[in-house]
């Protein structure tokens, strides 16, 4: 088989073969080079993925760092009494950034039609601040005490996802 025929052969060739003119404008005519190894296939590489979202840097962060009833700390035993109590949460702004006014409200048993509201006019960075919910009625037994910081959501944070606390109550002594 001569050169011609051999670049016919192969398809991929005969643009090329086509449009080359060697000199004095003779068809200038492209062969394999048979000792020459066959290119292997070129794998394309995956595009590259994108960067995570950077999270929202120099925001506040607002947390609720503890629940207290009668000024201890809930989670023993005998944590309140039946009837009015005093529950003082500590919320703390973690971010980098001042928070400006935002609403804490306080939820017992998840009967979030009963809650108890308290407004903030703001927390500066690292900065923290107890706010007390007096006369909280509270049921004899087990009880559950929610409280969440932001609940309207007004103040843009670098987390939204951690600012609720919940935590466990007793309230055995005779009711008030």
């Amino acid at each position: 088989m001569n050169d011609a025929n051999n670049a016919l052969e192969q398809p991929y060739l005969a643009q090329a073969v086509s449009a080359a003119q060697g000199p004095g404008g003779a068809p200038l005519v492209l062969a394999p080079d048979s000792t020459a190894p066959p290119l292997a296939p070129q794998a394309v590489p995956p595009a590259p993925s994108p960067a995570p979202a950077p999270a929202a840097s120099g925001a506040a962060d607002l947390v609720v760092e503890r629940i207290r009833v009668k000024g201890e700390n809930a989670g023993s035993q005998d944590d309140c009494d039946p009837g009015d109590n005093d529950v003082t949460v500590r919320v703390k702004n973690q971010g980098s950034k001042a928070a400006g006014g935002f609403v804490v409200r306080l939820v017992v048993d998840h009967e979030t039609d009963d809650a108890d509201e308290q407004s903030t006019n703001g927390l500066a960075a690292g900065a923290s601040v107890d706010l007390t919910f007096d006369r909280v009625k509270l049921k004899k037994d087990d009880r559950s005490l929610a409280a969440t910081a932001d609940a309207k959501s007004s103040v843009a944070e670098s987390k939204e996802d951690n600012n609720t606390r919940s935590v466990s109550v007793s309230c055995k002594n005779e009711e008030n």
